[in-house]
């Protein structure tokens, strides 16, 4: 279908441009929102009658679980009187088309195709947003002496800073994917392009979990022991550079005391909250949607930014279980179709996976939003030959 192949390849264009949203008061709708409502009601018919879903992704049968759970969360919030945050029904309400239209189009090849080639237009928009923010503030990396700052003056409008590295971050999977898809040699060079995001944003969670990724995929591939030396040597290469850039910066980004917790930017303290709030209702949690309201009732605000503490907060122990059996699952299965087929694209699918869980240890976007269920999806699609032919 031409018009689901136009949406798709506009899709991660306008994912690159996330200043441009209607303000809904409530939320901001981006366009790429709206790209993937409209690919939803394209494809609703063949939602309900195609066979992709018997195949079953391997996160999908635990999100269907969560879902459930979700809902029911929902009736403990409201029996217990908590404020339910209608910012974050409404981000996860509106994330449920993308969890049903994705997994269908993304199994398709020629559809596939098209989502990869929007990511090489994507990407180049996305860094030139970040480009003329930085160059719209016409100063210095010395001049900021904290890593946040720099990050806040380089964020979008609608986007909280760290969203910079995450959306960087699907950019390098999508190109990624998109290279050993195709073998196409712009995809990979893009691909480490947008990788290079987290570290010159000083994302310190994403940095850690891209490095991991890193050298987890070079650890376990059978390769030549000089691509593996290039490899590292990129890595050790571009560290220097950001060090480079600002040694003030990164000495305050790293300066890190575990047993005080300083140079966790508080979140030392927002942990040994959340841990105080589980206790509350170890089981069940307080709710879905009721973190910011638990926190402004029994602390001064905000939220745990620890992926496991907001599933344990709001969705109790056994929201956590379930989110852990789905991680467990997904690493698993892309594991053994590695061994099994010896294809580094399930074997980039882990390592990106794994680098994305652990640094979600400090943030919280494998959430219920559309962010979560497009990482979900992208390390969960299986490889697809060129010369196979999908029909709907």
């Amino acid at each position: 279908m031409k018009l689901n192949k136009l949406l798709i390849f506009l899709y991660p264009i306008f994912l690159g441009l996330p200043d441009l949203a209607i303000d809904l008061s409530v939320i901001n709708l981006r366009i790429d929102d709206i790209i993937m409502y409209l690919l939803f009601l394209l494809n609703i018919k063949l939602i309900l009658t195609t066979t992709v879903y018997q195949k079953k992704p391997p996160f999908y049968r635990f999100i269907k679980v969560l879902l459930i759970w979700f809902v029911f969360s929902l009736f403990i919030a409201l029996i217990s009187g908590n404020e339910l945050s209608v910012y974050e029904i409404s981000r996860s309400v509106g994330s449920i088309p993308y969890l049903l239209v994705l997994p269908l189009l993304i199994e398709n090849i020629e559809y596939r195709k098209y989502l990869f080639y929007g990511a090489i237009f994507g990407l180049a928009v996305f860094l030139y947003g970040i480009y003329t923010n930085y160059s719209a503030m016409n100063l210095a990396f010395s001049t900021f002496e904290k890593s946040h700052e720099l990050k806040s003056s380089l964020s979008f409008l609608t986007l909280n800073p760290n969203a910079i590295s995450f959306i960087g971050v699907i950019f390098s999977l999508l190109l990624f994917l998109g290279y050993f898809s195709f073998n196409k040699k712009v995809f990979l060079m893009l691909g480490i392009m947008a990788l290079s995001i987290p570290f010159f944003t000083f994302s310190r969670g994403m940095s850690v979990g891209m490095t991991i990724a890193i050298f987890t995929f070079f650890l376990l591939r059978k390769t030549n022991i000089y691509v593996k030396v290039i490899a590292v040597f990129f890595l050790c290469f571009l560290i220097f550079n950001v060090v480079n850039t600002s040694s003030d910066l990164v000495k305050n980004a790293t300066n890190i005391n575990i047993s005080t917790g300083a140079g966790f930017s508080n979140r030392y303290q927002l942990w040994g909250e959340a841990l105080e709030l589980i206790e509350k209702s170890p089981v069940f949690g307080s709710g879905f949607s009721t973190t910011e309201y638990m926190y402004k009732i029994y602390f001064k605000g905000h939220m745990s930014h620890n992926i496991l503490l907001h599933y344990g907060v709001e969705l109790g122990i056994i929201g956590v279980f379930l989110f852990l059996l789905m991680v467990y699952y997904i690493l698993k299965d892309r594991l053994k179709r590695f061994r099994i087929s010896k294809n580094d694209y399930y074997l980039l699918q882990f390592a990106f996976f794994i680098g994305i869980v652990v640094s979600d240890m400090s943030s919280q976007d494998l959430y219920f939003n559309k962010y979560a269920i497009l990482i979900f999806t992208l390390c969960s699609c299986n490889y697809i030959e060129l010369n196979i032919t999908n029909k709907q």
